[in-house]
């Protein structure tokens, strides 16, 4: 790994850990991959600045306190902080206090940058998780480097995801506020568009089952499922007309009316824009 170090101050404790790994080429070409991973007990002289490499840097923190300046930001990496970034944005991140004591790895390969995509849409690369979880796989990753295995590349690249899983699924939590438990009616109102896919459904409609506002369905049913009420009915015909497809030799017209869409250009159309092909076309990829 390249290092396009501006300026540093490696000023760590004699027990602090760095491994620099080096990947098998097919594992370089296929999977994520570790590129250096490490535990560091950081004086306080400690930083490092850095810019134009060809890795992404996640770091936990233990304890201590660190200061990470990174896109115009600066943050505050105090306990339970965990931070991922692309390093080939400028970065600065010293110990702001006496010791900063953070798990710390470099990685890469396929579908990283889609990874980070997703995880910095809201410009916020910095944020304390609830539990232990992503230094318990952090500090397994690391343990496993003690004992070279012909799979251990593969287990390797299953832990990066699990880890990358995690950071996606608590910045979904924080952003809408997960820490409350979703209404059972939810799930209750999924199971009735399952059974009733058929029927014309409107958020009235749902109001009146339910017994409950029609704006408040809309709001907490996108919250807690990501779509709306009436997207995720789409979806679910969407669904059914794939398994008629597959699975039976009804025409176009019977699947479109069996789905509850009785314009047979508009589900054509619809199934076009949703799975990006038409209705025979899907049908035949499966023949």
């Amino acid at each position: 790994m390249v290092a396009w170090i501006d300026d540093g101050s490696f000023d760590w404790t004699e027990d602090s850990i760095r491994l620099t790994l080096n990947p098998s080429k097919h594992t370089i070409d296929s999977y994520l991959y570790i590129q250096e991973i490490g535990h560091f007990k950081a004086y306080s002289s400690y930083y490092t600045e850095r810019h134009n490499l060809e890795s992404y840097l996640i770091i936990f923190t233990l304890q201590g306190e660190g200061k990470l300046l990174y896109q115009n930001q600066e943050y505050i990496l105090d306990q339970h902080s965990l931070c991922f970034i692309d390093c080939k944005n400028h970065q600065y991140y010293q110990t702001s206090k006496e010791l900063w004591q953070f798990y710390w790895v470099h990685i890469n390969g396929k579908q990283i940058k889609n990874y980070y995509s997703d995880f910095s849409q809201d410009k916020n690369i910095c944020f304390k998780v609830r539990d232990d979880t992503a230094k318990n796989i952090i500090q397994t990753m690391l343990n496993l480097q003690n004992n070279k295995t012909r799979t251990l590349e593969i287990i390797i690249a299953r832990e990066i995801i699990n880890l990358l899983t995690l950071l996606l699924v608590e910045k979904m939590r924080l952003k809408y506020n997960d820490e409350t438990k979703i209404p059972a009616y939810i799930f209750d109102i999924q199971s009735y568009f399952e059974k009733n896919y058929k029927n014309k459904i409107t958020l009235d409609d749902l109001s009146k089952e339910f017994r409950l506002n029609k704006y408040q369905i809309a709001k907490t049913f996108k919250n807690s499922v990501g779509i709306s009420p009436i997207e995720y009915l789409i979806e679910t015909r969407i669904g059914k007309a794939k398994d008629l497809l597959k699975y039976t030799n009804l025409s176009i017209n019977e699947i479109a009316y069996e789905i509850g869409i009785d314009n047979v250009t508009h589900f054509i159309n619809l199934f076009k824009k949703r799975v990006g092909m038409t209705p025979l076309k899907f049908r035949t990829s499966w023949k």
